[in-house]
């Protein structure tokens, strides 16, 4: 991921950078086991990379850093349509995680126990001759993230200092 950075920074390449948490999955796996976790995880590669397909992106790029967690790199101009996209296919999707009458958990029991699978994408922005590193940039969405968190709403989070 950071080199994939660096190469874009190198480049003097302007991109915004999207980390995405999928809330909650520890509990989902607690309840569905490996089976369901990983149903869900495949769901989100999947709406990622559909996502910035239909969007016809020039160097998009995303990649799966290990449980919930993901990160895009998209031209900065599409950034939110791609953010909106991906959250409205994931909520499109999500109730069907909840079908499967073996996973041991109901959509509507999620819900009411505030444990139901959602999204948190937290964006930066490195705009053409603007001097930041990887370690920089992913400092800022981390950051970004970590007031995500405090705030206790998923959704989509944006830096807008640079625009």
């Amino acid at each position: 991921t950071r080199r994939l950075i660096q190469q874009h920074i190198t480049r003097n390449d302007p991109f915004a950078l999207i980390y995405i948490e999928t809330l909650n999955l520890k509990e989902f796996t607690t309840k569905t086991g490996a089976e369901g976790r990983d149903k869900a995880l495949r769901h989100m590669a999947r709406a990622l990379h559909l996502c910035g397909e239909s969007l016809k992106m020039e160097d998009y790029a995303h990649g799966h850093l290990g449980g919930g967690y993901f990160i895009c790199m998209t031209p900065i101009d599409m950034a939110e349509a791609y953010c909106t996209k991906v959250v409205k296919s994931w909520h499109k999707h999500m109730t069907k995680f909840y079908e499967n009458p073996s996973l041991n958990v109901s959509y509507d029991e999620a819900v009411a126990q505030d444990e139901v699978l959602d999204l948190t994408m937290c964006v930066t922005y490195r705009e053409m001759g603007i001097h930041a590193t990887a370690a920089q940039l992913l400092e800022t969405v981390s950051k970004i993230h970590k007031i995500a968190n405090n705030d206790g709403e998923p959704g989509i989070h944006i830096d807008r200092r640079v625009l």
